[in-house]
């Protein structure tokens, strides 16, 4: 049993040979790695799952990469 859960990490950027390379980088060192090829991609990643670091190009076109960096939306509605 592995008692030591791989550390998740998004990868956002909008050129994929940036994407392949730091992917192949963090999987070897014993990374969890999600691809995203553009904010809105990495957007819809954080909507689906957590992560513990987020590595995004600050400059593409289409969403800012900041949009990125804000807290994650939640996907169940608050209580009352």
């Amino acid at each position: 049993m592995n008692r030591n859960p791989l550390k998740r990490v998004l990868v956002v950027d909008d050129e994929p040979m940036i994407v392949s390379l730091l992917s192949t980088i963090l999987r070897e060192k014993g990374w969890d790695v999600t691809e995203a090829r553009s904010g809105t991609e990495g957007i819809d990643q954080l909507d689906r799952g957590r992560f513990d670091v987020i590595l995004t190009d600050l400059i593409m076109p289409g969403t800012p990469a900041s949009t990125c960096c804000a807290p994650p939306r939640r996907s169940t509605p608050m209580s009352r």
